[in-house]
């Protein structure tokens, strides 16, 4: 069985309320979505476990940036904002090898992926 995450959308008033919450678009074949970014032609992206998912700025899916773990957020970057950087769960050690912790120890390993982006990230200030 394939998964699709519905991703949605809400009009936010001046007071910081949401209203006319309505769907926005599906990860295709994804089991959630977590964090999200917007490039300078409004094209959402949104982690998930596969990597990162886009969506036209009415929705549509365009496709999915695949990447070696599941990212758990993403932000533009860079002096004119068109680095994506993708932090993931897990890290590879010195010696090529998946890190670990000794057993009973939390592993919060991350690694921080820098994608070179022909895209731009949103050039105002978020509000």
């Amino acid at each position: 069985m394939t998964n699709n995450t519905l991703v949605v959308a809400f009009d936010v008033r001046a007071d910081g309320t949401t209203t006319n919450r309505r769907d926005f678009g599906v990860l295709n074949g994804d089991d959630g979505g977590d964090g999200m970014a917007i490039d300078s032609e409004g094209r959402l992206y949104v982690t998930g476990a596969q990597g990162v998912h886009v969506l036209s700025p009415r929705g549509e899916y365009l496709g999915l940036i695949p990447t070696p773990r599941r990212p758990i957020t993403l932000a533009f970057s860079g002096p004119d904002k068109k680095v994506l950087y993708v932090p993931q769960m897990g890290a590879v050690g010195p010696d090529g090898k998946a890190w670990a912790t000794p057993e009973s120890v939390r592993n919060t390993a991350m690694t921080i992926y820098r994608l070179p982006m022909l895209a731009q990230g949103y050039k105002g200030r978020p509000k």
